[in-house]
């Protein structure tokens, strides 16, 4: 009977760790693809908006970095813009921001949905959209 549980405790770690791994490799891209599907958008009023790029450098030193805009509001939390966003064209996607303003800003579900666990690895939600509101 003991080894029973024993197996059936073996098998349910395994699945576990499976599914983490699966999670790690492909949850960004599970992520992204149920936002696009599902698009949830709120009114934030903007209090500080700059271009900046996050790294995504390993402890040996490989990987890259991405452009992004960071938009700090009142109301709807630390966001970011990384789509078409460039070097290029960072700056001046930033200074359309104007501090203050009410902003229409579209977000995926799941990024919003998931937001308290994956702040904790550093994962902030990215805006789909917005237009001055």
């Amino acid at each position: 009977m003991l080894s029973v549980v024993r197996g059936r405790f073996v098998f349910a770690a395994a699945i576990l760790v499976l599914l983490a791994v699966a999670a790690f490799f492909f949850g960004r891209q599970w992520i992204a693809a149920y936002d696009e599907d599902h698009p949830v958008t709120f009114d934030c009023v903007i209090s500080n908006a700059k271009a900046s790029a996050v790294s995504t450098h390993s402890g040996r030193g490989v990987g890259s970095y991405t452009e992004q805009v960071d938009l700090h509001t009142s109301n709807c939390g630390h966001l970011v813009i990384r789509d078409r966003i460039t070097n290029e064209n960072s700056a001046a996607v930033a200074s359309t921001f104007e501090r203050g303003k009410r902003y229409r800003i579209t977000l995926g579900e799941a990024s919003l949905s998931l937001r308290a666990p994956l702040s904790v690895l550093g994962a902030v939600p990215e805006v789909r959209g917005w237009e001055r509101g």
